[in-house]
């Protein structure tokens, strides 16, 4: 009874203040079926400009506003995978119109933080977690992909440290988080995971291509570390009929090969990557002045490009 005559509307103007959100945040911790389904419809219906006034933090040393108690809330109730998937969906709908650009625990943190395979702090199996992800990316638009993109990274490059939540959250023991078995496991769910991701990718030919192109570009190592070679040709084949898409792309690959062969850093598939390089250069005088005149110091006075090197082509 109290709930409903206190929210007895689905406006976000009656968590606008911070009280009414200490004390939400409390209630629907001990009822989240009760607070969690006021909250999405709630929000769903929100205007950005409603969303994007909903404040946080405003400052280090600052109070925490409104949206602060919200977040920690869905941090805190998605650790159960009953709710994960409720906190998931507010979650998102907030890090589309951050406002606490200067934490690292604002509603984006925390969104792209529940689909690690480790520290994801929730009990819901890493496969269902990646499969939402993949929903995600079908269905997103060029104003929210690239928030969707960065969600992906954590997956295979992992995240150093997060905080551990409460152990007990609405008087209910926190659930162990869930973890792959092994280091083999880990491996395998990235491999897994690198396939449904280069799939939806590809899959994906309106104007959010061109996001997904420098994305693949800028992230090659991770492609290719859990991914193949031919595979990763296949999803960026469409991409190559521009010249400063195969100038960027052999411009990462020299310099992945680069760092192996100086550094000894590994790099998965080395010599793959090598023909590849070779099979995207053109060594013509038309090419090379292309070289000259798109190229940077780096590319040109120090890598000096790995196939022009091996053709003994003097720069």
């Amino acid at each position: 009874a109290w709930f409903l005559e206190t929210f007895s509307e689905e406006k976000l103007e009656l968590l606008s203040n911070v009280d009414n959100a200490k004390v939400f945040k409390v209630y629907t911790e001990f009822s989240p079926e009760i607070g969690l389904r006021w909250l999405k419809r709630t929000l769903k219906q929100a205007s950005n400009e409603e969303l994007l006034n909903f404040k946080g933090s405003s400052g280090f040393f600052s109070s925490n506003g409104e949206r602060r108690y919200i977040v920690w809330l869905c941090e805190h109730l998605a650790c159960f995978k009953e709710h994960f998937w409720g906190c998931e969906e507010v979650l998102f709908i907030l890090a589309q119109n951050e406002t606490e650009l200067h934490i690292a625990n604002n509603s984006k943190g925390i969104w792209t933080g529940l689909f690690t395979l480790v520290l994801s702090n929730t009990e819901t199996p890493f496969l269902d977690r990646f499969n939402l992800l993949m929903h995600r990316l079908q269905n997103s638009t060029v104003l929210n992909i690239s928030l969707i993109l960065d969600a992906i990274k954590p997956v295979f490059n992992g995240i150093g440290s997060k905080i551990v939540p409460p152990k007990v959250i609405g008087g209910r023991i926190v659930p162990e988080e869930w973890r792959p078995v092994n280091q083999r496991e880990l491996n395998d769910l990235k491999i897994v995971a690198m396939k449904m991701l280069i799939s939806n990718l590809y899959s994906i030919k309106d104007e959010r291509k061109n996001i997904i192109k420098y994305f693949i570009i800028d992230e090659l190592k991770m492609f290719i570390e859990f991914g193949t070679i031919d595979t990763l040709k296949d999803a960026i084949k469409d991409y190559m009929v521009e010249e400063e898409t195969k100038f960027k792309l052999r411009n990462e690959i020299e310099e992945l090969i680069y760092r192996y062969n100086e550094y000894g850093q590994y790099i998965n598939n080395v010599e793959e990557l090598k023909i590849w390089l070779e099979e995207l250069s053109d060594l013509s005088f038309d090419g090379l002045m292309k070289e000259y005149l798109l190229g940077d110091y780096w590319s040109i006075y120090h890598r000096k490009g790995e196939l022009a090197i091996n053709k003994d082509i003097d720069y």
